[in-house]
């Protein structure tokens, strides 16, 4: 019995086998007539049954690889590369091919690595060697590239922010110039109003002193109108104050010889004793009238000197 489930086992896996091999040769065959597509199908009818068939995921990554999907040619030969079955003859083209994949993806370094596991395992693979050769010139290329690039992008950086610097220098300076003028305004037009201030209090001082002078020359004026309306009344109050004494003797002098006449005219003739008091009595009316005189004379000359200190002191 068991040497029966043997058999068929062996059998069906032996079925699976052939149809593996019938499904890869036609894959093949379709692949080397550029039927792209049938190929693929008859390889993925193989890795569904098989996943670590490394020819055929070998073959998968030849199919994605002419049909210019390289990412997708990579990830096949990388899987391939996995695979136990992979025989070392099939490795060395595996590499080569997944290099190829790295160099149509312009992954220059990558590639590189690819090449140089071939030329370890087989230092004669002339095709390698060219890689090799052409890779190390095109990542020398690159890194020149590279640094050119950094260096310009670092210029234009530099370039750049010395730009902004002297944008921000003129627009500070600009901003400088502004608040300058702007402060020369500002004080010219403060000098402006402080002049015109200045000059404001100028006029009201001369104003004032005008005023004062004109009231000072007012006042001046008016005294001396006062003194000479005082000097043009002097004389007069000098005649009336003469007339005055004049009437005034005058009515004593009437008074004293209508008095005389009635003494003698009520007593007629006294004796020569009468007559001697009588004529003392008139020198003492006479000397009176002398005193009045004297005293009107000093008053008129103090009067005089007044008025003359007055024009003096003015």
């Amino acid at each position: 019995m068991k040497r029966i489930a043997g058999a068929i086992l062996l059998s069906l896996v032996s079925l699976f086998a052939l149809k593996g091999m019938i499904a890869t040769y036609r894959g093949v065959a379709a692949y080397k007539k550029n039927d792209l597509d049938a190929a693929q199908t008859y390889f993925n009818q193989v890795v569904t049954n098989d996943p670590e068939a490394s020819d055929v995921l070998y073959n998968l990554g030849k199919v994605a690889y002419k049909k210019g999907d390289f990412e997708k040619a990579q990830a096949y030969f990388e899987k391939s590369l996995q695979a136990p079955t992979l025989s070392h003859k099939l490795r060395e083209q595996v590499l080569y091919d997944l290099g190829n994949s790295f160099v149509k993806q312009e992954e220059w370094k990558k590639a590189l690595e690819q090449f140089e596991e071939v030329l370890k395992k087989n230092p004669d693979h002339e095709e390698a060697k060219k890689m090799v050769e052409q890779l190390k010139k095109k990542i020398q290329q690159q890194e020149q590239k590279e640094e050119q690039k950094k260096q310009q992008e670092q210029k234009d950086k530099n370039e750049k922010n010395d730009q902004k610097d002297q944008n921000e220098k003129k627009e500070n300076n600009e901003q400088s110039d502004d608040q300058q003028k702007s402060n020369n305004d500002d004080q010219e037009d403060q000098q402006n109003a402080d002049q015109k201030k200045d000059a404001q209090n100028d006029q009201e001082m001369k104003d004032t002193s005008q005023g004062n002078q004109q009231n000072k020359d007012e006042k001046k004026s008016e005294e001396r109108d006062k003194q000479k309306d005082q000097q043009q009344k002097q004389p007069q109050q000098d005649k009336k104050d003469q007339k005055n004494d004049r009437d005034t003797k005058g009515t004593k002098d009437s008074e004293a010889s209508a008095h005389n006449a009635q003494q003698d005219k009520a007593q007629g003739k006294k004796s020569d004793k009468e007559d001697v008091d009588a004529e003392t009595l008139l020198l003492q009316e006479i000397e009176n009238e002398d005193a009045q005189m004297t005293k009107f004379l000093l008053k008129k000359q103090l009067r005089n000197e007044t008025v003359r200190n007055g024009y003096k002191n003015w």
